[in-house]
């Protein structure tokens, strides 16, 4: 469950970062990329937290093992599948002009809509793909919690918490070596910013940025289509 939250985490913390910047901000700003960024942060090392140290607690109190340990081993996988394909999806259509906070199926996914956007459909198909397995991780989990739950008890109920070390006494030389780490960093650096300044280089820093269009709110789609037209 921790090391599943761990890597769901780590998309909502690029996700969080990323939408930190204010350029970035003005272009993803209450559209669906919002949406899948908290989710992999709440939804992810937060709610698979609490669902695992609920079921040990209630193993513990009711005195009993947990019950159809299967399910509740599959519980973390799927919900991480299906959420990491759920930040993915929503996150591209953020970039897309998606909006958060909206009826999709009563306006841009319904085709007798005068909003209907099909250039949609596969973003918003993929996060009910991920949704769905993400309810089906959740669905076996309640039955493993619930089973535990109105188990017999076979031993009296104790409360016991495993305790860390603050002291590790084994070698960590990765973690004394400076030089892969910052290696990793100077790498990560150069492929998030050679993008940018490729094209400040190529279009030149006083390139004009295209007027405000109501019908292509994200700049870069509006710039997309102007280029077409020229």
């Amino acid at each position: 469950y921790f090391v599943s939250g761990l890597i769901l985490f780590l998309f909502g913390g690029i996700t969080g970062i990323i939408n930190a910047s204010y350029n970035h901000n003005l272009v993803v700003h209450n559209t669906a990329f919002i949406a899948g960024h908290f989710h992999t942060t709440v939804g992810g090392l937060v709610l698979l937290s609490f669902l695992g140290m609920s079921l040990y607690m209630v193993s513990q109190l009711r005195g009993t093992e947990v019950k159809l340990k299967g399910l509740a081993i599959w519980t973390p996988y799927l919900w991480m599948v299906g959420f990491v394909l759920f930040e993915i999806a929503m996150s591209i259509g953020g970039f897309q002009g998606i909006p958060r906070r909206t009826n999709m199926g009563l306006s841009y996914m319904d085709p007798q809509s005068p909003f209907h956007r099909a250039d949609w459909l596969a973003s918003m198909f993929v996060t009910a793909i991920g949704g769905v397995i993400a309810v089906a991780g959740f669905v076996l989990y309640m039955v493993s919690f619930f089973a535990t739950l109105f188990a017999r008890p076979v031993r009296e109920p104790t409360i016991e918490f495993p305790m860390s070390e603050s002291l590790h006494a084994e070698p960590v030389p990765l973690l004394l070596n400076f030089r892969p780490w910052i290696t990793a960093m100077v790498v990560l650096i150069a492929f998030s910013y050679w993008a940018p300044l490729y094209d400040s280089a190529a279009r030149g820093i006083k390139a004009e940025s295209p007027a405000y269009n109501e019908r292509f709110p994200v700049p870069i789609k509006q710039l997309q289509i102007e280029a077409q037209r020229r």
